[in-house]
């Protein structure tokens, strides 16, 4: 029995890698419903991973001429238009959730980090920035959230199931549907649009605050995404931060440092 998923770039489905899925695709294909088709012994997600699903990245603060966080409306990416002179600061996530659609539909995405996510992010985003040399921190900047994978990972949308139940077995697959779209080698269309996107922000800042993948060792979104957007934006500052939806809003005492640069990176 596999899980596969049906993508517009592939002419095949995408199987997932999934160890130990079997009682999941067993799940996944009792929920029934418009996106899960039997085909012989494969479970296949379809009509779950088009454009008319991806949650758009948005500017949602800038940085005041006081140089403090200054919260607006959703700009999103269609209407972004960022200087190149100038700049601006990303924050990534690792793909959407239930709360990024409306009634939580996958066909109507609404922006990245709502819910607890977003509410932390209001009150804490501040204080992260505080961590960081004011010297990077420069008035104008926009605020972009940015998901690496703007499509519903952990297809909720089709189990229903949360990803934070205690077996973490949600959560395993929420990481390893990441990882095979992330990895996909065959049009590398997901790292290209990310890639494509990131640039026409002209980050100078990139706060990593995805995931980590629960049982995958290195090979977790955190570590992924830290490698490629050092080696595509070798003059950015990359700071790590653990995932919105963790930072205390209480007190907002929250974890943020610089990332190395790779040992094999240019002097």
């Amino acid at each position: 029995m596999a899980l596969k998923l049906e993508v517009p770039w592939r002419r095949e489905p995408l199987e997932v890698d999934y160890p130990t899925i079997n009682s999941v695709i067993g799940e996944i294909e009792t929920s029934g419903g418009r996106h899960v088709q039997t085909v012989g012994a494969d479970v296949i997600v379809k009509n779950f991973f088009e454009v008319n699903s991806e949650v758009p990245d948005v500017s949602r603060y800038r940085i005041g001429d006081d140089g403090q966080l200054v919260h607006h409306c959703d700009v999103p990416e269609s209407r972004l238009h960022i200087h190149p002179q100038l700049g601006s600061i990303v924050l990534l996530l690792e793909s959407p959730y239930k709360d990024e659609y409306q009634f939580r539909n996958i066909n109507c995405p609404i922006a990245p980090a709502r819910g607890k996510t977003g509410d932390n992010i209001h009150r804490c985003l501040d204080t992260v920035l505080s961590h960081i040399e004011a010297e990077r921190i420069v008035p104008g900047y926009k605020v972009i959230i940015s998901n690496p994978i703007q499509f519903q990972t952990s297809l909720h949308a089709i189990h229903g199931q949360s990803v934070r139940e205690s077996t973490g077995k949600w959560k395993r697959l929420r990481n390893y549907v990441w990882l095979n779209l992330w990895g996909d080698g065959e049009e590398k269309y997901i790292k290209q649009c990310f890639l494509a996107r990131l640039g026409r922000y002209y980050p100078k800042v990139i706060i990593n605050a995805c995931t980590g993948a629960q049982g995958c060792g290195d090979e977790d979104p955190k570590g992924l995404v830290n490698a490629f957007v050092q080696a595509e934006f070798p003059n950015a500052h990359h700071y790590e931060t653990p995932h919105p939806v963790t930072w205390n809003s209480r007190d907002c005492n929250i974890c943020i440092h610089p990332i190395p640069p790779p040992a094999d990176f240019p002097e």
